[in-house]
């Protein structure tokens, strides 16, 4: 699966973009950075951890427009930055697990890029790019529904 994305190098980053995905003006925007992106897309700040900023956005593929979704990965602390030396940025972390969990048969959002920042030794940025999963139940509901059959049950 890992041989279905294609890798773009400019200045000190690097983008992995799935071949089905291919898109110049987004891999401009991903390459270039957040502000770029800010001011292409219309995009929606989806809430998300500290440690994280989310955006979500439409783009068009060979004439289909499909929302995506841009996870940048934040340091966390101090350690985060010191462990990027050694060990696999969060971004390439959960695009492994991602294609490893697809590969199993577990459904997973469509992973269609993944970049990475460097600036000498140091990681400084790093993002995941998804596909936004359609016709996906709302988990809030699944809550509810689940919890209302229990109660159901239970008299």
């Amino acid at each position: 699966m890992k041989n279905c994305f294609q890798k773009i190098e400019r200045n000190n980053c690097t983008l992995y973009i799935h071949k089905d995905f291919r898109n110049a003006a987004l891999e401009d925007a991903l390459l270039t950075g957040k502000k770029t992106l800010l001011e292409r897309y219309r995009t929606i700040v989806v809430p998300s951890s500290a440690f994280a900023c989310v955006y979500k956005f439409a783009v068009n593929f060979n004439g289909i427009e499909k929302k995506v979704y841009v996870k940048e990965h934040l340091d966390r602390s101090i350690l985060d930055v010191v462990k990027h030396l050694v060990h696999a940025s969060r971004a390439r972390r959960a695009w492994k697990a991602a294609m490893m969990l697809a590969e199993n048969g577990f459904q997973t959002p469509a992973v269609i890029a993944m970049g990475e920042e460097k600036s000498g030794l140091f990681n400084v940025r790093n993002f995941l790019v998804t596909l936004e999963v359609e016709n996906a139940p709302d988990i809030f509901q699944l809550i509810c529904d689940r919890q209302k059959n229990l109660s159901v049950k239970l008299k």
